[in-house]
């Protein structure tokens, strides 16, 4: 009686996604390109993964389609799109991220500058009437 209830995916299935993942970014970023949506897609990588359930407990990932009984596999594909990095979506990358960092530094600025300004204030309420 076959078991048609999904296999749970295991750390194995989740630590090869998660380095198939960092690999192909790296690897696309190396020639050029950048991930993007399937609408603005140069390039469709797709990457078919069957996970085993062997009858020792074990778990493996084979990198293909492998044939095996329905309840002892779960394959998955992963699809992956690409696109050429232009100058001008680089540049704009670029200004996106240093704008965002220059708000970022302002704020920490602004926020220095009323901490300091309420510590004034503290210190000038707390002298005594005396010496004021």
């Amino acid at each position: 009686m076959p078991d048609d209830k999904p296999l749970e995916v295991g750390s194995p299935v989740k630590e090869f996604v998660s380095d198939f993942l960092i690999q192909f970014n790296d690897g696309i970023k190396d020639q050029g390109f950048r991930t993007c949506s399937e609408a603005s897609a140069e390039f469709k990588f797709e990457l078919n993964v069957t996970q085993v359930k062997t009858a020792e407990g074990g778990i493996k990932a084979h990198i293909f389609n492998a044939g095996g009984k329905r309840e002892n596999t779960n394959s998955q594909k992963i699809i992956a799109y690409a696109k050429r990095v232009h100058d001008y979506e680089e540049a704009e990358t670029k200004a996106r991220i240093a704008t965002a960092k220059a708000k970022e530094l302002a704020q920490v600025v602004e926020a220095d500058r009323l901490t300091r300004n309420y510590t004034a204030a503290k210190r000038y309420q707390e002298k005594p009437a005396e010496e004021s």
